[in-house]
């Protein structure tokens, strides 16, 4: 396969806008496990941003959270991984 076969330009210039990055097809779609409210980091507005000492209050309702394969090793240690679907995604 040639590689101007697959490879295309946006169809827009990216500018920053969060509309232009973020997927709005479906406002309606479900957030992926964990997340609440996404935005586009800037350095100019976010440079007082810290992360703080806390809990994993946040994920006290998931159930399974997705991994990649680095992370197996580390997860296989205190919890089981399970694969679903056809696709062998790991959850």
């Amino acid at each position: 396969m040639r590689t101007e076969d697959t490879l295309h330009p946006p169809a827009a210039p990216i500018t920053g806008e969060v509309s232009e990055l973020t997927p709005a097809a479906d406002p309606a779609a479900p957030m992926p496990p964990l997340y609440r409210d996404p935005v586009v980091l800037s350095a100019r507005e976010h440079a007082h941003w810290r992360l703080l000492p806390g809990d994993a209050a946040f994920a006290a309702a998931s159930h399974a959270v997705p991994l990649v394969i680095g992370e197996f090793a580390a997860a296989a240690r205190d919890y089981p991984l399970v694969f679903t679907g056809t696709d062998a995604a790991p959850v």
